[in-house]
């Protein structure tokens, strides 16, 4: 569904060092005009998008939430902590509430299949979230 995606950072070569150091990306730098971007292609199934250098440092929660398919959760947040971002909601069953109390764990709308989130904070400060079936 989504087409492309940008990540702002201020701290640039920091950004680019921590999602190619926690999601494993290949990150080719580029500039478009005079503004770098750290480039991440599509690997099969996902999509294009760009780190992004901004001129000011992003406020918390300004941009959009992208959520990242990864395979192991836990291997995933413990790099998150080591390249200095920061966990909001641990991992966590996707699940609705029914107005009677009961919990209901729906397949979801990502991959018609049952899944897990968390919430992350990247070392710019923008809030960001995983998604795995495991």
């Amino acid at each position: 569904m989504l087409a492309w995606f940008e990540i702002p950072a201020f701290d640039f070569e920091k950004a680019i060092e921590f999602y190619s150091s926690v999601f494993k990306f290949t990150i080719e730098h580029k500039n478009f005009g005079s503004v770098p971007y750290g480039i991440i292609y599509e690997s099969g199934t996902g999509i294009s998008g760009a780190i992004m250098k901004v001129k000011e440092k992003p406020l918390p929660n300004a941009g959009p939430v992208l959520f990242f398919k990864v395979m192991d959760m836990s291997e995933t947040i413990q790099r998150i902590r080591q390249m200095g971002g920061e966990i909001l909601k641990e991992k966590s069953i996707i699940k609705n509430e029914t107005p009677d109390g009961k919990s209901i764990i729906p397949k979801t709308l990502i991959d018609n299949a049952h899944g897990y989130y968390a919430l992350f904070r990247d070392p710019e400060g923008n809030k960001m979230a995983l998604y795995s079936n495991s």
